[in-house]
């Protein structure tokens, strides 16, 4: 018998990862702005990342296909839900990633030597 959860397969034998790209663990404050709803911005935590996406969680729920902005300390991300489930303490929330700009500092640094 076979149990898919988070991107593994298990089985009696071995578990094979199925993602494309390996996951990083993180526990990153964020702040997740929905686009489109006059700006609505929740704080919450990005969980693990990888080169295409991330899991969040957040203290309520965002509908899948809602395009957000996902600012951390050093970085901004542009991306759309294609997840979002109830836990025992709020929401975990998965983000396509479409578009980063990381770090910030560097960017700074960028506009600095151009102005």
């Amino acid at each position: 018998m076979a149990i898919k959860r988070f991107g593994w397969i298990r089985s009696e034998e071995k578990a094979v990862e199925r993602r494309r790209e390996p996951r990083f663990r993180v526990d990153m404050p964020v702040i997740v702005t929905v686009l489109g709803t006059g700006g609505l911005m929740i704080p919450g935590y990005v969980e693990d990342i990888s080169g295409s996406g991330l899991r969040f969680r957040l203290p309520l729920p965002i509908d899948c296909g809602m395009r957000v902005k996902v600012a951390g300390e050093s970085f901004l991300l542009l991306g759309e839900i294609r997840c979002s489930q109830p836990t025992q303490d709020g929401y975990q929330v998965v983000m396509e990633i479409s578009c980063a700009l990381a770090p910030l500092s560097d960017l700074e640094r960028f506009h600095r030597g151009v102005v």
